[in-house]
């Protein structure tokens, strides 16, 4: 699928804008306490976040009665996109791998310290009072939900570290969107890659005609049938239910197959239909390389490579892929780059930026000043400019990589545990070299590297 032109009828309305955010609170609240509170279900982990789908659906349907009884006031594809857009931005930002964990990380070394674990000698000054919430006082309410943030000691408690941490989130945030607005032009028109999974969000605001598809109303009706059947027989056993969970790892009992462990197997029908979105080749690949990890488990008990701490090493396997798919992407764009370069300091090109959401060079600055803007946060809480350096190049690697691997393949989810910026250099360089100031810093940024599954989301809907 690839954009249509835009025209003066298609554009982003304050109508949009306004709509966008009445929806807002109850999706953040509902994606926090699904995630934190309930625990039961994570939209913010997949590449389609179902909440903002559902929020398009009641507003396409609605739009459906404004175009037939009140035409003047229907929505454009381009004001309900908007909705979407936004919605999806939103719950990104307090999603799982964002702002949720962050705001853990921020009072959790005052919570935990004990006697035991030294860590008040160990790292404490190492922690400045502007970045995290020291105060035990001020942490019982928050850790035992016993009282609420609305107290004056708490505010001052929190008010600090929240302001700074919004500074830094929003600068690296907009560092991301002057990348976008750099590689738009050769992603979109140039190499025209399909964005897979902002199909559905593209056709379900087409019109009508959507709606009317039978097969679209039974595969709707068998998902819903299902979930709705096997919760009815969790919570009642009595009534019958379709196992769609199977794990056959428990199938093999003895050396050296029974080294593969959990191998589950879910017949999911939102996954199944998420897959179709994908190119075939891609969901061969990811057969065929989880079936190469399981056989490295058998390879490695039947050798005693298994004795090895932590074998067979997937986190860093994936993480010299994902270095291989950003450097591929890189590669592929690099005659882009040049001419983005050239326009950036003055050069003739024929790169036109003319309908571009910003120019080059001010996209460019943009990114610079955000930037700065990182780098004078982690440096103001006195980690090293090499440290900072590194981890921030590793990050946008993954980052990159990731945006590049959902607008090109459409990639359902991603996990990505214990394998970022942090625990690589950590690993590379070990942690005397990097130094103590440096390593705590890295826990402090651990709460948005930690896995990159929401992180990506908003940059993958670009296609837009």
């Amino acid at each position: 699928m690839h954009n249509p032109p835009r025209n003066s009828t298609e554009n982003i309305t304050w109508r949009a804008i306004f709509l966008g955010l009445l929806t807002l609170p109850l999706n953040i609240y509902l994606v926090v306490q699904t995630e934190t509170v309930w625990t039961t279900q994570y939209p913010t982990t997949m590449a389609i976040l179902f909440n903002a789908i559902f929020t398009l659906f009641l507003v396409a349907i609605c739009n459906l009665f404004l175009t037939r009884f009140l035409p003047k006031w229907k929505l454009s594809q381009a004001e309900m996109l908007t909705i979407y857009l936004m919605v999806t931005l939103a719950c990104v930002v307090c999603g799982h791998d964002l702002l949720q964990a962050t705001m853990c990380v921020l009072g959790h070394a005052s919570w935990f310290a004990t006697p035991e674990n030294e860590w008040q000698s160990l790292f404490f000054r190492y922690i400045p009072d502007w970045i995290a919430v020291m105060a035990r006082s001020t942490l019982t309410g928050y850790y035992e939900g016993t009282s609420n943030l609305f107290e004056i000691d708490h505010i001052r408690a929190w008010l600090t570290p929240v302001l700074f941490w919004g500074l830094f989130f929003a600068a690296l945030a907009f560092s991301m969107l002057m990348l976008s607005a750099i590689l738009r032009k050769q992603w979109i028109e140039h190499e025209k890659l399909s964005y897979p999974i902002i199909l559905l969000p593209f056709e379900m605001t087409k019109g009508s005609v959507f709606y009317k598809n039978r097969l679209l109303w039974i595969g709707i009706g068998i998902g819903l049938g299902l979930d709705l059947l096997n919760g009815l027989n969790f919570l009642f056993p009595f009534v019958p239910g379709i196992p769609i969970r199977h794990d056959i790892g428990r199938f093999f009992t003895e050396k050296p197959l029974n080294a593969i462990g959990s191998t589950p197997i879910h017949l999911n029908p939102y996954a199944i239909g998420i897959g179709f979105l994908m190119p075939l080749d891609l969901s061969l690949s990811c057969w065929l390389f989880y079936l190469f990890w399981k056989a490295q488990l058998v390879f490695g008990s039947m050798t005693g490579f298994n004795q090895m701490p932590g074998y067979p090493h997937i986190d860093k396997q994936s993480l010299g892929a994902y270095f291989g798919l950003c450097f591929f992407a890189l590669w592929i764009t690099h005659k882009h780059l040049w001419k983005v370069f050239r326009n950036i300091v003055g050069l003739k090109t024929d790169l036109n930026s003319k309908g571009e959401p910003i120019g080059y060079r001010g996209a460019f600055f943009g990114f610079l000043i955000s930037i700065s803007i990182v780098f004078g946060f982690c440096l103001k809480a006195g980690m090293s400019w090499w440290g900072i350096l590194g981890f921030f190049s590793i990050h946008f690697i993954l980052v990159l990589a990731f945006t590049r691997m959902r607008a090109e393949l459409g990639t359902p989810t991603q996990d990505f545990h214990r394998a970022g910026p942090g625990f690589f250099l950590t690993s590379l360089l070990g942690s005397r070299k990097i130094g103590a100031q440096t390593l705590t810093g890295f826990a402090f940024l651990y709460g948005f590297t930690r896995n990159y599954r929401s992180t990506t989301d908003a940059e993958s809907v670009g296609g837009i």
